[in-house]
């Protein structure tokens, strides 16, 4: 998920007053780099230059170099002023007090925000991407590092398209030119936003200098400290050790202890689930005069407080509730005149300040709103109060308050669930920074959880739990800071196949699963193949096999797939049997050997069993004592009967006589009366040999 930015309070002064001396500077004050996703890999990136108006003119274009470390060549595209209203001046001054960007010029020093942009597409997704830009020149008046005048300015920014294709930058919403009095104590922020919700970090580095060729790698050139009692730790400009960095706001405060002008290079990293997606820089300048200021003074009225507590400075209130409170400003300059303004609008959608006793020395800002549940988490009102009291030299005195406020939404432990019941799982829980965990009488025990004051325990049910969280800090201030997820643990789905069944080709067989269902539980079927199924998705169906098949069947409860059970069924196919004799014709007596082939497990049955040596075998012999018919049959429980048939023509052996011999003249003719026994027999055929002086040989 992504991690909101929390913001401490924090105060940015930029006090411009009188002035003992005139800043020298040369067109270089500050720069950053940005960018905004537009479409696929598409991105406008933006360059912000901030201008000393006494030096030399702004570039026309800035020349942008950029590569991926995955590979491929380095890329230069031409960022132009973008169109619009552009060089506006960052520090404005009284009327009839002008400042060097003034017509004609003041005194007064004067800074403009020049933006370049162009749009890039990039050809290909990597996990680091780097743009950059150099160019010329700091200024030499800049007292906290070695040659200041001799190094360009060089900002760079980094993301990530691979993981985050769509993702613009943060971008920073207060200007970097700050102007403060020596020995008073100052606290800036920058502020940084994301326009993603991704997490911010804050962390000062060396600025960098130098002017690399556009090629894979490059990279500017740190630059050093003009003396060893500078250090990023502390005292990165002459504040006698006082400065301080919050990593996790970005919120600076120090009490600058000389007059000077100093650099400080920010970076700001930007994190999505913890991993790093991108970064951005800012190059900013630092003047610190001899002056004296009245500062304005704002705090939070603590009894105008509706629905809301104040909590270490910050407002809490809770989501789709009213959340209201009261400030007020003032200034013991009795000729003040305040005017004060906010963010509201933008970081409070539908919020409202009502303002009393603007253009006085007192305004008192009435904050009103009822948050929704999107509106969870830290928002950081801005309020910035002008004195326009407009004393010699004539600078408007400004200051930006910040008022962080926290709306929390309800506690929350997560959807309800469903887990095997082998299964863990991990719970969280938000809307609190602690929890305790607890269960409600029926489930598993409190034992069932890894831990029971975190917020991401892992919970190991046995049977169907509802678990407790309550957070005990944070969002106590809330009446919905306790919420309950259940588990449901889904036992393992049981059923039976049971054994392997034999059927017979053509003939039909139903299937069972035989499942015996939980109470609650609905459950999904699947057999594969489907091969000869009438229908592979129900618990019973009927089978038709061509030949042998093993079937697997999945049934899974309630659509949670790891918690299905498998089981697996054989179908035997009885493919019949095959008499391979014809019909034939043997003597009497012979004896006919049957040659035939089939399944073991029929049974088979021959019709008549008279003179058959076994008619329960497929091939038995065969001694019939007449011509007549063979029927085998094949048979299967659930299986419709198999028949084949075979005709055995059974002849006789013949007993001829011909009478006895006989004597007789030449040329006469005698008739040979022969006798056949059996005489019955209607197919004999006949042949007298010789066959010379018969009137018939057959």
């Amino acid at each position: 998920m992504r991690h909101k930015l929390l913001f401490l309070v924090s105060v940015t002064f930029i006090l411009l007053s009188a002035f003992s001396t005139k800043v020298q500077a040369s067109h270089m004050a500050g720069a950053e780099i940005t960018y905004e996703w537009i479409s696929g890999s598409t991105y406008k990136i933006i360059y912000r230059l901030y201008r000393d108006c006494s030096g030399i003119a702004e570039p026309t274009s800035v020349s942008c170099c950029y590569y991926a470390t995955c590979g491929g060549p380095a890329y230069t595209v031409t960022l132009n002023k973008a169109p619009g209203l552009n060089g506006q001046e960052v520090t404005t001054g009284c009327p009839g007090y002008n400042s060097t960007c003034s017509s004609p010029a003041g005194p007064n020093p004067g800074y403009r925000e020049w933006r370049y942009e162009n749009t890039v597409t990039l050809p290909t997704q990597c996990n680091y991407w780097k743009f950059f830009v150099s160019i010329n020149a700091r200024n030499p008046a800049i007292t906290n590092l070695n040659n200041p005048g001799g190094n360009n300015l060089y900002v760079e920014t980094t993301f990530d398209n691979q993981a985050a294709q769509g993702n613009s930058s943060p971008y920073f919403t207060v200007k970097p030119i700050n102007f403060m009095c020596v020995n008073s104590n100052y606290t800036y922020n920058n502020g940084a936003v994301d326009p993603n919700g991704d997490s911010l970090s804050y962390e000062l580095v060396m600025p960098l200098g130098g002017q690399p060729s556009c090629s894979p790698g490059a990279a500017g050139t740190a630059m050093s400290f003009s003396s060893p009692n500078f250090n990023l730790t502390n005292n990165p400009i002459s504040t006698n050790n006082t400065y301080t960095l919050s990593a996790a706001t970005g919120s600076m405060n120090f009490t600058p202890d000389q007059t000077q002008t100093g650099v400080i290079a920010l970076l700001v990293r930007e994190w999505r689930n913890g991993v790093q997606i991108g970064s951005i820089m800012r190059d900013m300048q630092y003047v610190v005069m001899n002056c004296s200021s009245v500062p304005p003074n704002l705090a939070t009225d603590s009894t105008s407080l509706t629905g809301v507590q104040l909590i270490n400075g910050q407002v809490q209130g809770c989501a789709n509730q009213p959340f209201n409170f009261c400030f007020d400003i003032s200034s013991t300059f009795t000729n003040a005149v305040l005017v004060a303004s906010s963010n509201n609008g933008t970081i409070a959608p539908g919020s409202t300040i009502t303002y009393t006793g603007q253009t006085t020395d007192s305004v008192e800002g009435c904050f009103s709103w009822i948050p929704s549940s999107a509106d969870t988490g830290l928002r950081v009102l801005s309020i910035t109060v002008k004195d326009s009291t407009c004393n010699p030299p004539g600078i408007i005195l400004s200051q930006t308050f910040t008022i962080p406020l926290y709306v929390w939404g309800p506690t929350v432990g997560g959807p309800d669930t469903s887990i095997c019941s082998i299964d863990s799982i991990e719970l969280w829980a938000k809307g609190g920074l602690t929890y305790q965990w607890s269960v409600l009488p029926g489930g598993s025990p409190i034992s069932s959880l890894s831990c029971t004051n975190c917020t991401n325990p892992m919970a190991s049910p046995s049977v169907t739990t509802h678990y407790v969280v309550t957070s005990t800090s944070g969002n106590n201030i809330c009446d919905k800071y306790i919420d309950t997820v259940t588990v449901n643990v889904l036992p393992a789905p049981n059923f039976d196949l049971g054994p392997d069944v034999t059927t017979c080709v053509g003939d039909s067989m139903q299937l069972n699963i035989n499942l015996i269902p939980d109470a609650g539980m609905t459950y999904s079927v699947n057999w594969f193949p489907s091969t000869f199924l009438n229908n592979d998705a129900i618990p019973n169906p009927i089978v038709k096999p061509l030949h042998d098949t093993t079937y697997i069947v999945t049934v899974v409860p309630n659509g949670i797939g790891q918690c299905g059970g498998r089981d697996t069924i054989f179908v035997n196919a009885l493919q019949g049997f095959t008499i391979y004799n014809h019909d034939t014709a043997i003597c009497d007596g012979q004896v006919v050997q049957i040659q035939g082939l089939g399944e073991t497990e029929y049974t088979y049955t021959w019709f008549p069993a008279l003179g058959v040596s076994d008619p329960t075998i497929i091939n038995p012999l065969i001694t019939p004592d007449t011509s007549q018919q063979f029927t085998i049959t094949a048979s299967y429980p659930g299986c419709t009967d198999s028949s084949q048939t075979i005709y055995i023509d059974v002849q006789p052996v013949p007993t001829v006589f011909v009478g006895a011999d006989q004597i007789l003249c030449l040329g006469d003719t005698v008739h040979i009366q022969t006798q056949i026994t059996p005489s019955s027999y209607p197919f004999y055929t006949y042949n007298w040999s010789p066959g010379g002086g018969l009137n018939s040989a057959t």
